[in-house]
């Protein structure tokens, strides 16, 4: 397990905590404790659960609960459960991480390492002066950062989908361009589907009887977030309709080969019936004269037949048939 404490202080140079025993039991108005657990165990969850005086529920939330966005709101204390995306070579994985706003604390608790908030805790500065935000601000902040996420994790993807457009305009089309073509499809509908599965959270934290604490004035932030949200889920959309249109290019590199092929078909075919026309001329049963010209008439006739296949062959690549 990863603790990382940090104590934002408007006042004084903030402070890092690696162990949780050292943190301060009390602070003031212009102070703010953030305190992040990766990966806790049920016993190890406890001391920062008692600093932010979390009841008993919601530990078991924090260890057993569903994999599902919630949102719920205590006496003391709101509790945010939302999913960080994370590609896989052939899907997109939701991990859980938990969000925990109390009086001038926030806990925030993950399985595993998520990205974001760790370029977050690096970019943060000794003098930040963030402890005059209080807790409700600073989660809107969070979760502005779990929205842009999917964002990044769409980044990729998009330049998957250009890369595909350009083998398939290349390429040959086959069984190689349609797997990756679904790869992607599966990976961006699984992004989108999971970043709209927040929307019932979103919208609950920008409504007017959203209440964290007394005192809190997050409303423009939250709102702002909302708006930020509903912009990210257009976005994937946007990217989906990339991907429907990268199989609508397939289908129609697909349909022109299918086109050339049939029309070398057709061109093959009647070459061959000029073949089966000359061969059939050849083998009637007339006492002309031209069926006695013995073996030079027989190669005349063959050298014909071929020069009447190449000039209709010429003809057809003349006017595009093949």
């Amino acid at each position: 397990m990863t603790v990382h404490a940090h104590l934002f202080d408007a006042d004084v140079p903030d402070q890092d905590y690696t162990s949780l025993s050292d943190v301060p039991a009390q602070l003031t108005d212009r102070q703010l404790l953030w305190i992040h657990l990766d990966a806790p165990g049920p016993d190890e969850l406890a001391p920062a659960a008692a600093l932010l005086q979390v009841g008993a529920d919601t530990l078991r939330q924090l260890t057993q609960g569903t994999r599902r966005p919630v949102l719920l709101q205590h006496g003391a204390y709101t509790h945010v459960q939302v999913l960080v995306a994370e590609l896989a070579p052939t899907e997109v994985v939701g991990r859980r991480l938990h969000l925990i706003a109390g009086q001038n604390r926030v806990l925030t608790v993950s399985e595993k390492e998520v990205p974001f908030l760790h370029a977050f805790s690096q970019a943060l500065r000794s003098d930040s002066r963030l402890g005059q935000l209080d807790s409700a601000v600073f989660l809107a902040a969070l979760l502005g950062r779990h929205v842009e996420s999917y964002l990044g994790q769409l980044d990729p993807l998009e330049e998957a989908v250009d890369r595909l457009d350009t083998r398939m305009l290349t390429e040959k089309v086959g069984p190689p361009l349609l797997t990756e073509l679904a790869r992607l499809r599966r990976q961006v509908g699984e992004l989108c589907r999971m970043m709209t599965a927040h929307r019932g959270v979103y919208a609950a934290l920008g409504r007017p009887d959203f209440v964290t604490f007394v005192g809190d004035e997050p409303e423009l932030h939250l709102r702002a977030l909302v708006a930020e949200f509903e912009h990210t889920v257009d976005s994937l959309e946007s990217a989906r309709g990339l991907v429907l249109g990268a199989f609508e290019l397939y289908t129609a590199r697909l349909t022109l080969h299918t086109n050339q092929v049939m029309s070398t078909l057709t061109v093959a075919t009647v070459a061959l019936g000029v073949l089966a026309a000359v061969a059939g001329f050849l083998g009637t049963n007339f006492e002309a004269s031209v069926f006695r010209a013995g073996d030079a008439g027989f190669f005349a006739a063959l050298v014909g037949a071929m020069v009447l296949v190449v000039a209709l062959v010429a003809f057809a690549r003349r006017r595009g048939w093949f």
